[in-house]
């Protein structure tokens, strides 16, 4: 599978289920007992807007 195509899978996963960006963010958080919090919380943010985007019309 070519990372374009496993991108596209995981996207179309994320904007079904967006909770999911936050139950891994809440994992890791508890796995590195904290030490990331900032780091988790910036790619949380870009992950979110990035699953819930819509595509630009064609042209």
């Amino acid at each position: 599978m070519s990372i374009t195509a496993l991108l596209a899978t995981a996207k179309d996963k994320l904007q079904a289920n967006p909770q999911l960006i936050d139950k891994a963010a809440a994992a890791v958080n508890d796995r590195t007992g904290g030490r990331f919090a900032s780091q988790i919380s910036t790619a949380t943010t870009a992950a979110n807007r990035w699953a819930t985007r819509r595509p630009h019309p064609q042209q």
